[in-house]
Parts: structure tokens; sequence; C-alpha cells
């Protein structure tokens, strides 16, 4: 009995701290500045969890980190939403 309610309780707090410490978003080395703002960090929204977001997109290419299926994916999925063209220019990824 003891075990069982341990274990439990110490799946739900290592649950709990990977969820609190885990990052959806990356800090730019260089900011992209954009109509008078700069942009420092980009996150990745919960958009990427949608089928949507593959649409057109060959999931190969998306698991191999092809350029191009990136480009597209990280303009759909991306806060502030950056566009294939500022992606592309700033070498994200």
């Amino acid at each position: 009995m003891k075990e069982t309610k341990n274990i439990d309780t110490e799946n739900t707090v290592v649950a709990d701290t990977v969820k609190e410490t885990s990052e959806r978003g990356i800090k730019l080395t260089q900011p992209i500045e954009r109509g008078g703002e700069k942009i420092t960090y980009v996150e990745i929204t919960g958009a990427i969890e949608q089928a949507g977001s593959l649409r057109d997109l060959s999931l190969s290419d998306v698991l191999n980190l092809k350029a191009e299926s990136m480009f597209t994916l990280l303009s759909r999925v991306t806060s502030p939403r950056l566009d294939e063209v500022t992606i592309k220019k700033n070498g994200i990824p």
C-alpha cells in the first residue's frame, strides 16, 4: 500500500517538474527588426500540435529537417508570427 501511494506521488511530482521546466522557444542571437520593434525571443505555439500545421508538407521532410519544409512549418507555428521570407533572411533555425 505504501509503495503505490509513494510511486503515484513521485510520478506526479516528476511530471509537474518536467512540465514547468520545458521551453517552447528560443532566444535569438540577432534580434529581428519588424515594424519598429525588435524580436529577441520566438516561441513555438500550440499550433505545432495541430495536424493543419503539417498541411501540404512531407512528414519525412519535416522529420529530416529539410530547410524548405522547416521554413514553411515555422512560419505557421511561431509567436510572434514570422513569415517564410523573414525566417530565410535571418537564417532561422
